[in-house]
């Protein structure tokens, strides 16, 4: 049942095979052909090692912060769902909407579109209180992207069951995201 006996047994039987083995503190992968002479018979068995600890290492560690990080954004999720207000992240400079949570379809009344990028705010219908219509560029959103920071901006929204309602919204950048 020891690996590497039991592969050079396979290899005399003609199956190749491999096979890790931690030795002296390293761990190493091994592979075990068949030997063959002129008349394909077999004659013995050829085999190679390479020290891949470096590589499991790597490898143990990508999981543990894959985990780690797995961990913060179920936790980040967790805590933007709980919030009572509509939350949308968007990727600078352009405006692509990376993340909301399910609130702001609740605003909204109508899901949130696939927003590539700040121009296409313009198929959302909304109008500044003294009823002239927001352009792609005046959206909360858009400002932030440009480093304002915007505080309870209110607009009347357009919604998407056909209802109109007033909406507060700030943004502003982080380089932190």
């Amino acid at each position: 049942s020891f690996p590497p006996i039991a592969a050079h047994r396979r290899a005399l039987r003609g199956e190749s095979s491999s096979y890790e083995l931690q030795w002296g503190g390293r761990t190493f992968q091994s592979y075990v052909e068949p030997l063959r002479g002129l008349d394909r018979q077999i004659i013995g068995v050829v085999g190679i090692a390479t020290d891949i600890t470096d590589r499991k290492y790597a490898e143990e560690e990508r999981e543990r912060l894959v985990a780690a990080l797995e961990t913060q954004h179920a936790r980040l999720n967790a805590i933007v769902e709980s919030i009572p207000a509509g939350i949308v992240v968007a990727e600078a400079p352009g405006g692509r909407v990376a993340f909301s949570n399910s609130h702001v379809a609740e605003v909204l009344r109508q899901p949130l579109f696939d927003v590539p990028d700040v121009k296409a705010s313009a198929q959302w219908t909304a109008h500044q209180p003294d009823g002239r219509r927001l352009t792609a560029e005046e959206y909360p959103l858009a400002r932030g992207l440009r480093g304002e920071t915007v505080r309870n901006a209110e607009y009347i929204y357009h919604r998407g069951d056909g209802t109109r309602g007033w909406i507060k919204g700030n943004a502003g950048a982080s380089t932190e995201l």
